[in-house]
């Protein structure tokens, strides 16, 4: 047996690297997770996205995006930022404006609050523009301060940063909502331009700060950007879209670069209705009537010929109208008239999937599965009306409906499923029911985040297993993390 020295350069060069590989798994095994949430109020996406915002751009380019984003109605700070540092909806937190009257928080308190249960020695900072944040929502933070500006915001937070050692750090700026009730929210009113370029040069301060300290390279941060709400005129707090909308801006080591799209879906349709009348009504009967059980109405609407405030679904718990002033959008009227949930723009000769669903006491509407909105509804157990009516009464609306489904769990968990061959004619002018074996195409965006998502995905990168989540969480992670 020959043994083969190594020449005492290569032998040196050998051990060089087997220390720094050792020495890199050891430095990547001790990174210590961190979470920076960055909150923007009442930042349109639309406008951040034709805004220059160099330091946010950079943390798209580098990590996860979704410019659509959701949160529902009531479009308010409150409720917003009450949703989004609890992972519950206000029908849980019950905070439905900014007085916060009447909420729940001991029940569904903030990530804040179950951090320190779960972990007491995780170090947690809040520092926010607008103080019932604080005051209301979070409370027990190790560390909080309200400052009156941005500028002061962004001057405590990097002090901290600097001679402090958190853990979990939330940061909100307000300046961009002030704007928006000043001059207007739109992308193009300068001044709400102008606010969301200075928040940027805020964090850019912000984001250099935190790559400054001494143990940034052993640590691994996870940033969070969203905002509560959009904004429209030089208000919100309604349905609209751009109310509604948000964004989710996210970055943290050995991230995908992505950037969320909407995809194509499609279904299958074996029977459709086209209805184009001056007085049409068609009825489904039902077994049962829409009672105080759990049930769920899915079905595919296309919008061909539009007109305003015409009623095309009714039912006697809520129906189903486009809007009588946008010309674009719909509106679910229910019992409860004092709220009225709106959806997203059908008037685009488009096909577009409309789930309804009644659960332990509230309605949930989803279009092109994505949340539209949660109301509650009382609905009486006593049968009121056992058919779901099809209307466009005096109306030059033209629309066509497919796989029109409605699904009622009994106590046995079985479902009735009834579909358009159980629609009666009671008065009929030009409908067309036509059997196809048509595939609908559809826009999807289930796999797109709500605000409620970010308190999973910072469970996740803190490493706190899934049975030590509060059981009431609603969201889910990120799609980075799955």
């Amino acid at each position: 047996m020959h043994i083969r020295f190594l020449p005492p350069s290569t032998f040196c060069l050998y051990y060089i690297i087997l220390f720094f590989l050792c020495f890199s798994v050891q430095t990547k095994a001790q990174t210590q997770a961190k979470v920076l949430i960055i909150g923007l109020d009442g930042c349109r996406s639309d406008a951040l996205q034709v805004v220059e915002s160099p330091h946010i751009d950079c943390l798209i380019e580098k990590g996860y995006s979704c410019f659509e984003s959701r949160t529902i109605v009531p479009t308010m700070s409150g409720p917003g930022w009450a949703s989004m540092l609890t992972g519950v909806w206000y029908t849980e937190h019950r905070i439905q404006g900014n007085l916060f009257i009447g909420h729940q928080l001991q029940q569904y308190p903030s990530f804040f609050t179950v951090l320190k249960t779960l972990r007491p020695s995780i170090r947690t900072a809040s520092i926010s523009h607008w103080a019932p944040i604080n005051e209301k929502i979070i409370r027990e933070a190790d560390y909080q301060k309200s400052p009156k500006s941005d500028e002061k915001v962004a001057h405590e937070a990097i002090s901290l940063l600097k001679n402090k050692n958190p853990d979990v750090l939330f940061v909100h700026f307000d300046a961009i909502d002030h704007a928006g009730h000043f001059f207007g929210f739109h992308p193009q009113v300068k001044q709400y331009r102008q606010a969301i370029q200075e928040v940027d040069m805020h964090i850019g301060k912000l984001l250099n700060a935190l790559q400054q300290r001494k143990t940034y390279a052993n640590e691994d941060w996870l940033i969070l950007l969203s905002t509560d709400h959009g904004g429209i005129r030089k208000g919100h707090g309604g349905g609209t879209e751009v109310e509604r909308n948000t964004f989710i801006i996210a970055d943290k080591s050995a991230i995908e670069v992505q950037q969320v799209e909407a995809i194509n879906d499609s279904i299958f349709s074996g029977r459709y209705l086209t209805i184009d009348a001056t007085s049409t009504e068609l009825r489904m009967p039902l077994d049962d009537s829409l009672d105080g059980s759990n049930w769920e109405l899915h079905f595919l609407l296309k919008i061909d010929q539009w007109q305003k405030g015409v009623t095309f679904l009714k039912t006697p718990q809520f129906e189903l109208m486009t809007h009588p002033v946008d010309g674009c959008s719909w509106i679910l009227k229910t019992q409860n008239n004092s709220i009225k949930l709106q959806g997203d723009s059908i008037n685009d000769r488009q096909w577009h999937r409309i789930d309804i669903g009644y659960r332990r006491g509230r309605l949930h509407v989803c279009q092109n599965e994505r949340l539209i909105g949660i109301q509650h509804q009382n609905i009486p157990s006593d049968p009121m009306q056992k058919a779901i009516n099809i209307t466009t009464n005096n109306s030059n609306l033209k629309w066509t409906i497919a796989q029109f489904k409605w699904t009622k769990t009994t106590a046995s968990s079985t479902s009735k499923i009834y579909d358009l061959t159980n629609f009666k004619t009671i008065q009929k002018s030009h409908v067309n029911t036509k059997v196809s074996r048509e595939v609908i195409v559809y826009k999807s965006y289930r796999h797109f985040p709500l605000i409620i998502d970010i308190v999973p995905t910072l469970f996740s990168h803190l490493s706190i297993p899934n049975n030590q989540w509060p059981i009431y969480l609603k969201g889910k992670e990120l799609p980075f993390n799955q």
